[in-house]
């Protein structure tokens, strides 16, 4: 089966990150935007947005940005039902309202022990302060909309169109998504890989399943760097590492590490796909952003032993020898 990777844009994801840079909660060096809400939303929540690779960010990044940034709409009304999905999800302590939007696809991005874990993290934050400032931060975005619609998106969107035929067009009709299947081994877990386009945003960011969003403001050849890398990333589903019997603990154990074991696993093999498009990279932001040398060197180390066969055996590997180091 054809897998498609579509690089593109949403209104609703760009308007949902306007509004959280603009509250000061998402990465977005060099985007400009005034103060909005006058509030302090992570004040409001008394808690820390993080958003940090390779873990992507904590609870309150993933209800705030990751899920809702997820579903593509042009109405106010789409952006408000997607809060209203993460307002079921706090109030049920479950992905069950999530499952019952998006299907079992969920499942692979957040399996039984992944949600588990996901809502005993969120059991530390008191749920009516939570919903509540869903709830401020909804009427901040039903304020907003008709602004950054008549003002900002336009032009913006004219921005990003630019960018999206020079991605497209670098990209040169690689079918990445089968460069990717041949260099692991291993089929795509999804029929699609989306890459959206985003303005506000500052750094990429997965948003479950099978989208990331990428700020549409960097180099072309980032941009690249950043779609093929994630979409080797997305291989890996926590699902998928969770049913591998000798990586199950170790996960469970050390998701950071295994993670990291993961991400030097694609920088090192992604080199293959992006010279197909031109790009030979000096310097890796995934490697360097996430001070990854030490363990994509082990990976490098067993190809040239002729022993890099298997994508798992290498995590494997990985993440044996830098718990020896450690």
């Amino acid at each position: 089966m054809a897998r498609e990777l579509l690089v593109r844009t949403s209104f609703s994801t760009n308007f949902i990150a306007h509004a959280l840079a603009c509250l000061r909660v998402l990465p977005s060096l060099g985007y400009e935007c005034g103060a909005l809400g006058g509030y302090d939303l992570a004040e409001l929540l008394e808690r820390e947005f993080r958003c940090r690779p390779p873990l992507a960010g904590g609870p309150l990044f993933t209800l705030f940005f990751q899920i809702p940034a997820y579903f593509e709409g042009d109405a106010l009304g789409d952006v408000l039902d997607a809060y209203g999905v993460v307002v079921d999800c706090v109030r049920s302590r479950s992905f069950d309202p999530l499952r019952s939007a998006l299907g079992e696809v969920v499942d692979e991005w957040f399996p039984e022990e992944v949600e588990e874990e996901f809502f005993r993290e969120l059991a530390a934050y008191d749920e009516s302060r939570l919903v509540g400032a869903i709830g401020r931060f909804k009427d901040t975005l039903a304020g907003a909309f008709e602004d950054y619609r008549s003002r900002r998106w336009g032009e913006a969107l004219e921005r990003i169109r630019r960018v999206e035929e020079a991605v497209e067009e670098a990209l040169g009709g690689v079918d990445v998504i089968g460069r990717w299947e041949e260099l692991l081994g291993v089929d795509f877990p999804f029929n699609r890989f989306v890459a959206l386009l985003c303005e506000p945003c500052g750094t990429v960011s997965s948003l479950l399943v099978e989208k990331i969003v990428v700020p549409s403001r960097a180099s072309v050849e980032n941009l690249l760097n950043a779609v093929v890398h994630e979409a080797g990333v997305h291989f890996f589903t926590p699902r998928r590492l969770l049913r591998h019997p000798a990586l199950r603990k170790r996960y469970l154990r050390d998701r950071l590490g295994t993670l990291r074991a993961v991400e030097a696993l694609v920088s090192y093999l992604k080199a293959e796909i992006l010279s197909s498009m031109g790009v030979s990279l000096e310097a890796d932001v995934f490697v360097e952003g996430m001070g990854l040398r030490r363990e994509v060197e082990l990976v490098k180390e067993l190809d040239e032993e002729g022993a890099l066969k298997n994508p798992y055996d290498a995590i494997l590997h990985v993440l044996k020898k830098s718990r020896d180091n450690a």
